[in-house]
């Protein structure tokens, strides 16, 4: 009984240890914060960059452009594959803005989208902003 009492003692010990690591290891380097969100628009650019893949999409109903980087592992829903989306395709994009606040307090945010799922196919015709 008394080995049990020490052993489990000695885990909650090594527990707190690790968590006071950890907070210390966070505090250097900085709060981070991950907020999920999500967005329908049209898709206006999907480019690689060397490592890094963007998607670019429209929202009109907020007159503004989003740019996201592509999670390694994003998921593809209602399309076989992220290289099946095309231009002017409608997309809901779901994905994480995650800010960094140094210990100097600067922040940096990056927003990773991380599932997009296809909602409708590009609109025949080419858009015109003059007729």
């Amino acid at each position: 009984m008394q080995k049990s009492k020490i052993k489990w003692a000695v885990i909650g010990l090594l527990l707190m240890v690790n968590t006071v690591v950890a907070a210390q290891e966070a505090a250097e380097e900085g709060d981070v914060v991950v907020v999920v969100k999500e967005l329908i628009g049209e898709v206006i650019s999907l480019t690689s960059r060397g490592d890094s893949q963007l998607i670019c999409i429209a929202v009109d109903e907020e007159n503004t452009d989003y740019i996201f980087l592509i999670d390694e592992e994003i998921k593809v829903v209602r399309k076989r594959s992220l290289n099946a989306i095309n231009i002017g395709d409608t997309v809901r994009v779901k994905y994480h803005v995650i800010t960094r606040t140094t210990k100097e307090g600067r922040q940096r945010s990056k927003q990773v989208a991380k599932l997009i799922t296809f909602m409708a196919p590009a609109k025949k015709g080419l858009r015109s902003g003059g007729d």
